[in-house]
């Protein structure tokens, strides 16, 4: 009998095992195949995207070059021939696995690819295939490559600085840092690749060119090369910039015309539009921020309606002639077809940043349906003038997020037939979640570029000091979205209607004026003034489901209930 336990047991133990492995190779199989999968052979095609030379006349001195085709293949200085290697051709006949050593020493170098203003993310050959690279600026003491990348890998990269256009110029190499950003839970991530220049090379100069190579492709050169862009960097600007920060500057912000490398007091950061046709609310946002303080506006196209690209038309068009005093620029963003969190939010907030960083006082990052309202304060400059004499030295402004919810309609009062013809969320809802969510979660950033290294979406990543959480009593992001917590009470809340209303319809019905027979496109709001997602409970073994938890802690619920109606006699700790 005890004979037969253990040959059970040895059969049980022997399954177990073999288990184990087929799972553990599955997983790897998948792996393997994303990995595979994940480039194509030929570069991305996006054939919705509207391409932003045909929709966008984006000013020249805005954008220069945005959509110069690829430069030429071009060579750096290498043989002309493979290399000779007698004796290694000889052992190459006795020694099988030398050969293919040998034939990668003797394989003619790979031609540099040229990349200048490119408004698509680039492989970085050299590298690896999962590397892509999208813009090399210039900080004004050292080149940061904005990367999506797998995650973790790899860290040992050269960067190979050019100062000529001189194919036969000679290189300086320098060890890069990189550093990965926000992953959530996709294999890649969004990261950086920093160029330091050490021991003053060139005196702290900008070079022209960047090229890139891993540790194990240092020796036969970068297969890429960047063009180096933000060197016409004033740093006297940029040091009046730190002192004037350091001292509490507050002004205006707004010019009165194209002005190149106009510095303004507040830049708004949007992440990429994608299918994206609602001109209403595109309107609304920028006028919005406007009568905040916005003096520049950087947008992220991806792909959008015909109806959209007639706004932004409008306004690129009122800036270049000087009738403009809020600069809107458009930059193409393309990306490759691998998994990656909300179509690179991450890498538009890290561009934007360093991209208009040192042409501005403050910065702004938040969606197209976020408002980041000061409630005690007419505009942004009186709030974060306060908040820095309340607390100096802060990097960031953190606003908590409110929900206001659009699965019903809450029209202000006087404003209910403008609110849905101009298709205005701001004057369609005033209805919000009592609930207010807390720090670093949907929360979003005011930031002074000079403080700041690099930051998240909802927090600060590197940074010079702590950052500031405005009392909510002082200021609230407003997030106009379908109810993240539908059951949860609600409460009237007029205050950014009573603040702004007037003056904002005023300014809707003077852009829709000049926009006449174009589509406001996205959803009017709804006419029913009660609420109905409330009643969509899920109902599971007798018991209910809140519909206001988080993802997690649902899906935990649901597996719960479902086995305690089927074992009632579970532990209730389960």
């Amino acid at each position: 009998m005890q004979k037969i336990h253990r040959r059970v047991y040895m059969v049980g133990f022997i399954s177990m095992c073999a288990l184990f492995f087929l799972v553990v190779h599955i997983k790897t199989s998948q792996v393997q195949s994303f990995f595979i999968t994940a480039l194509p052979e030929k570069p991305i095609e996006n054939e919705t995207a509207i391409p932003a030379s045909k929709t966008i006349p984006v000013p020249a001195k805005v954008i220069p070059e945005v959509n110069k085709p690829p430069q030429e293949i071009t060579k750096i200085a290498l043989p002309e021939k493979p290399i000779e290697n007698k004796t290694a051709i000889a052992a190459s006949k006795t020694i099988p696995v030398l050969a293919k050593v040998v034939a990668e020493v003797n394989k003619p170098p790979q031609e540099i690819t040229k990349i200048g203003n490119s408004p698509d993310f680039q492989s970085a050959r050299g590298i690896g295939n999962l590397y892509f690279v999208h813009t090399a600026l210039w900080t004004g003491d050292y080149v940061r490559i904005t990367a999506i990348k797998p995650r973790g890998w790899p860290r040992d990269i050269f960067c190979f600085l050019w100062y000529s256009e001189d194919e036969n110029s000679t290189s300086i190499t320098v060890k890069a840092t990189v550093k990965d950003l926000q992953f959530y839970t996709e294999v890649t991530s969004v990261g950086y690749i920093k160029c330091s220049l050490s021991g003053g090379e060139k005196e702290k100069k900008p070079p022209l060119y960047v090229g890139l190579t891993n540790q194990n492709t240092t020796w036969f050169g970068p297969k890429i090369k960047l063009l180096v862009e933000n060197r016409d960097i004033d740093v006297d600007k940029i040091s009046k910039m730190k002192s004037t920060a350091q001292n509490g500057h507050s002004g205006t912000g707004n010019g009165t015309g194209p002005e190149k490398n106009r510095v303004v007091e507040f830049t708004v950061c949007i992440p990429a539009m994608y299918n994206y046709g609602d001109a209403a609310q595109l309107v609304e946002k920028l006028e919005m921020v406007r009568l905040l303080g916005a003096g520049r506006v950087v947008l992220y196209e991806t792909s959008i309606g015909a109806n959209v690209r007639s706004v932004l038309e409008l306004y690129t068009r009122e800036w270049s002639q000087g009738n403009e005093t809020l600069e809107v620029v458009v930059h193409s963003w393309k990306l490759p077809k691998i998994s990656m969190h909300y179509l690179g939010q991450l890498a538009t907030v890290d561009d934007c940043l360093y991209r208009y960083g040192w042409l501005s006082h403050y910065m702004v990052f938040n969606d197209m349906d976020e408002i980041m309202i000061p409630l005690r304060h007419e505009n942004w400059s009186q709030l974060i003038a306060e908040r820095e004499k309340s607390n100096p030295g802060s990097p960031a402004f953190m606003f908590l997020c409110s929900i206001m919810n659009k699965d019903h309609s809450s029209p202000a009062e006087g404003f209910e037939a403008d609110a849905f013809f101009y298709g205005s969320s701001i004057l369609s809802y005033t209805q919000r979640d009592v609930y207010i969510f807390e720090y670093k979660n949907k929360g979003k950033l005011i930031v002074n570029p000079r403080k700041v290294q690099s930051l998240e979406v909802h927090h600060i990543y590197e940074a010079n000091g702590t950052t500031d959480v405005i009392p909510e009593d002082q200021g609230l992001l407003y997030h106009y979205r379908w109810p993240l917590r539908p059951c949860d009470p609600e409460v009237q809340d007029n205050r950014v209607v009573n603040k702004f209303g007037q003056r904002l319809l005023a300014r809707l019905k003077s852009v829709w004026s000049k926009l006449d027979g174009v589509p406001k496109g996205g959803k009017r709001p709804p006419l029913n003034p009660t609420r109905a997602t409330c009643k969509k409970v899920l109902k599971i073994g007798g018991k209910k489901l809140a519909p206001n938890v988080n993802h997690v802690a649902k899906t935990h619920q649901f597996v719960k209930t479902l086995i305690h109606s089927i074992y009632p006699s579970l532990h209730e700790n389960f």
